[in-house]
């Protein structure tokens, strides 16, 4: 005697094949717990019709590799959330621990530890010893190398300070031919060194006195003294 079963929607169940969508998933029980290995799933092997049942541990190594483990090319870091926010020194990294399959975390401040540390700053004392180290000027102390102009300017006939200038304070005209230049940050001493360039038709132009604070300038034409505007740039030890 043969038998004919239903489901419970009323449809025919054949011993020979059952379609798939009489199977009524949604009306089971859910399992009510983690997946895990020893579970059963059933699956069409290869692809011919033959149902077979699998453990869902084959799953796990179908996703992953044959280890277990998930390979780094099926990782979708393109499609992941972007930090949002720059590195900071608690942030984690995966990394392969010596190169042999180990992965491990890692805190970003290791990655510092390993390029290796930040250099240093240098000095006021090192910057104008042109020291031979393995440091970095920042803005404030490059005007204390040997070779940075620490003060410079352009002035008129009549004492008028040209805009843009550098560590200069004021311009005055004493008198006829002679000008008095002082600086916003003073010179360590008075051997500071002032080339300069006048302006006009001006045999003579020179320094006639060097201070830590200012510089005066004499102008003549003929050994007369006469008004004459100048370019000029200071170097020493500041």
């Amino acid at each position: 005697m043969g038998w004919t079963f239903y489901n419970s929607s009323g449809q025919r169940l054949s011993s020979a094949a059952t379609n798939i969508s009489v199977l009524d998933i949604d009306g089971a029980t859910d399992i009510g717990a983690a997946i895990v290995d020893a579970d059963l799933f059933i699956i069409d092997d290869g692809a011919g019709g033959t149902n077979r049942k699998t453990a869902a541990s084959r799953i796990k190594t179908y996703v992953e590799d044959a280890a277990g483990e998930v390979p780094i090319a099926n990782l979708d870091i393109d499609g992941g959330t972007d930090i949002g926010a720059n590195i900071v020194d608690a942030d984690l990294f995966i990394i392969d621990d010596g190169a042999g399959g180990t992965n491990r975390k890692t805190a970003a401040s290791r990655i510092k530890t390993y390029v290796g540390a930040a250099p240093s700053q240098s000095n006021q004392a090192a910057m104008e010893a042109e020291t031979n180290e393995d440091t970095y000027c920042p803005p404030d102390l490059m005007v204390f190398h040997p070779g940075v102009a620490k003060a410079w300017a352009e002035f008129g006939a009549t004492g008028t300070l040209q805009d843009p200038s550098f560590n200069i304070t004021s311009v005055a005209k004493e008198s006829t031919g002679l000008y008095l230049v002082t600086f916003d940050d003073d010179f360590s001493d008075n051997n500071h060194v002032t080339p300069m360039c006048p302006t006009g038709d001006i045999i003579e132009f020179v320094r006639l006195a060097n201070a830590t604070g200012s510089i005066k300038f004499r102008s003549k034409s003929n050994g007369t003294l006469t008004d004459s505007g100048c370019t000029f740039s200071a170097h020493g030890d500041r």
